[in-house]
């Protein structure tokens, strides 16, 4: 069963109508307030009806459709709460936060952000598959086109190394058709983003961070330049174990 809450889907088209009409302090308030929510908000049925999507990304699509003015406004509404949580993710180190940054405020100046320190700590992890998701999402919301070919370039990097190689193909070649002479930083030193991505190309894909693996090259994306970074397959979880006393051995007071 999916979960639908009609009274939030009354609430999003209530919001929707009120940007179509300019209306957006209303429309900010009402958007908020569902973004704010701890609570899973579910997912509403696409307007043919043959899918769900989750109501947090129609909020942040409605949030992007709004205009300077619009935007303007929902800034000064979420730019400060974006801002402490943010913060809070990266001096604790937490993905979790940093995901909630980046799903309840894509469109303030943190989202991005959040985005781009969620992929690095995926690659960095070898997760190169949630590495790629988290880069493509921040290429749809990217302001500045000049990091477009950077963000490019990693993209490629992140689905060659996931085993996603006809994606990684298609993306050199888009690199390749509009920005062949575009450099970046990679490793702490520049170079040519499309020798980058050729370069990584040739690498094993789809392996895992094994250390046999780890003294085969590495391109030295954010992490260790010129080696791998050897993580475990999954993030370490605390598993319990108890013990019953011994026979005779006193309870503790």
């Amino acid at each position: 069963m999916v979960k639908v809450d009609d009274e939030l889907v009354t609430f999003l088209g209530k919001a929707e109508k009120l940007i179509n009409e300019k209306s957006y302090a209303e429309a900010v308030e009402i958007l908020q307030a569902m973004m704010s929510q701890q609570k899973e908000l579910g997912f509403l049925p696409t307007e043919e009806g043959s899918r769900f999507i989750s109501f947090r990304v129609r909020v942040n699509e409605l949030i992007g459709k709004m205009d300077a003015e619009g935007l303007k406004k929902y800034r000064a509404v979420a730019e400060s709460q974006a801002q402490r949580l943010y913060e809070s993710a990266c001096a604790k180190g937490s993905t979790g936060l940093l995901r909630e940054v980046a799903d309840r405020y894509l469109h303030t100046s943190y989202g991005p952000l959040a985005l781009e320190t969620l992929a690095e700590v995926h690659f960095d992890r070898g997760q190169f598959s949630q590495a790629a998701y988290c880069w493509r999402q921040l290429l749809r919301v990217l302001k500045d086109k000049s990091g477009e070919p950077e963000l490019l370039a990693k993209l490629a990097a992140a689905h060659h190394l996931a085993g996603e190689t006809e994606t990684a193909g298609e993306i050199a070649a888009d690199l390749q058709t509009r920005f062949p002479q575009a450099k970046g930083s990679f490793g702490g030193r520049q170079e040519n983003l499309l020798a980058f991505v050729q370069r990584v190309r040739t690498m094993k894909s789809g392996f895992s961070t094994t250390r046999r693996d780890a003294q085969r090259g590495w391109p030295g994306l954010g992490a260790l330049p010129g080696n791998f970074g050897t993580m475990a397959d999954c993030d370490v979880a605390p598993q319990w174990q108890w013990r019953y006393p011994d026979p005779g051995t006193p309870c503790p007071p």
